[in-house]
This record gives C-alpha cells, structure tokens and sequence, in this order.
C-alpha cells in the first residue's frame, strides 16, 4: 500500500517518489493551496495540494480522514524545524480518500480543552493524542527489555486466569477508589515452585489503564 513511513522522511529524500498513508491530523486552505498534515504512527508530514485533479478532494477532508497519497519529496520553502520532516513536503499527486470521518467532538491535541468525560467517552480518538501515543510507545519499550531480560534470566511469563478483585485507595485523588484485579493466592503459590513472572494491570471503574506492577515467583534460589 505505501512505499515509506511518514515520519522517515527527510532532506536526502528530496526527489523521490512516494506512496503514504496515514490520517488528516489539520488541514489548512490557502484558495488555490491545501496544506495537509498526515499522521501515521511515526509522525507527520506536510502534503501540498496545487489546483488540479485533487483539489477538490482535499479541500472538503475533514479531520481524521484516513489518505493514501502519491507524490515527490520536495525541498520546503518555510521550514519548520520543530518537527522531523520539517525540512521537506510532498508535492501530491494522486489522492486516494480509504475512509472519510465526521466531524470529530475535539481536538486532538497535547493541550486539548475537552472535558475529561468526552475524552473518555471517545477513547479511540484520545489515544491518538501524541503524548499518549508517545507514553504507549514508552510502555512497549520498558515491556520489551524486561522480557528480553527475564528470559535471559531462566523466568518464565506467567498467564493468571482466575482472578479476584482489590482494591486499593487513590493517593492522587481525594475519596478515589481503584479496582486492582490480582491472582487467587492459592494460584500464586502453585506456580512459585517455578521460575515465573507475570504482569497486573490495574484500572479505574471506567476501565481505563492507570498502572502496570510486575510480581517475579521464584524458588530453589542458589546461594553464593
């Protein structure tokens, strides 16, 4: 489907022909210019829409709309060196509408104005805000080495079926009370004849992620 990540692109890559995809993170119509910005899970590259076939198209996007796009990579006139690819554009020639979005009930933004219930309530949109996707991003890293690191140490990653439910008191919040799902005890020490480690996530009453603890079960320990 495409050729390059949007995020990828740089300076050197001024020339090249180009397949992209992502989302319409802002749009902006300057008559006969459309500015776009297209996200994707690497960042955000700026598309320009000269008068032609496609004007049209991408002068009535909304926000969220999902592109594919062909085009060259053109040096910027106004860069912006805030962002990766701030140095470049791409110059769109073909324009492919996958999937056309409504009007979206916020921004999506690091400083967005929403209330926290809509921001809850439209959950999918929320988590492309880029600092969520930046800490989710974070989280996969951290998870990773700790199971490349625990593998390495003989454990294995434990899977609790059977669970209760705990709770525990917020000490961020005033009067706030969390449900923790954590294993039967029982369970918990059948398995800790064995090397085992295993993840519990706890969440709010919306069911929204708040934390990741990590229990390591081990036994026979040798001494040195």
């Amino acid at each position: 489907m495409r050729t390059r990540n949007n995020g990828e692109l740089r300076i050197s890559n001024v020339g090249e022909k180009v397949t992209l995809a992502g989302w319409v993170a802002k749009k902006r119509n300057f008559g006969n210019l459309v500015f776009i910005d297209l996200r994707d899970r690497t960042g955000i590259v700026q598309l320009v829409v000269r008068d032609g076939s496609v004007y049209e198209t991408a002068s009535s996007l909304k926000n969220e709309s999902v592109l594919k796009v062909v085009g060259k990579v053109c040096e910027r006139e106004s860069k912006n060196m805030n962002i990766p690819t701030g140095e470049i554009e791409i110059e769109v020639e073909e324009m492919e509408v996958l999937s056309t979005s409504k009007d979206i009930p916020f921004e999506i933004s690091d400083d967005t104005t929403a209330l926290e219930d809509t921001r809850l309530k439209y959950r999918y949109l929320d988590l492309r805000n880029d600092k969520i996707h930046r800490n989710i991003l974070l989280r996969s890293e951290v998870m990773k080495f700790l199971r490349t690191k625990m593998d390495k140490l003989g454990f294995a990653e434990g899977l609790f079926i059977k669970e209760k439910n705990c709770f525990f008191v917020s000490q961020m919040t005033t009067g706030t009370i969390y449900e923790y799902s954590y294993p039967d005890f029982k369970l918990k020490r059948s398995i800790s004849t064995e090397g085992n480690w295993s993840k519990f996530i706890a969440y709010n009453h919306d069911k929204n992620f708040l934390s990741v603890s990590i229990c390591i079960y081990f036994s026979f320990v040798f001494y040195i």
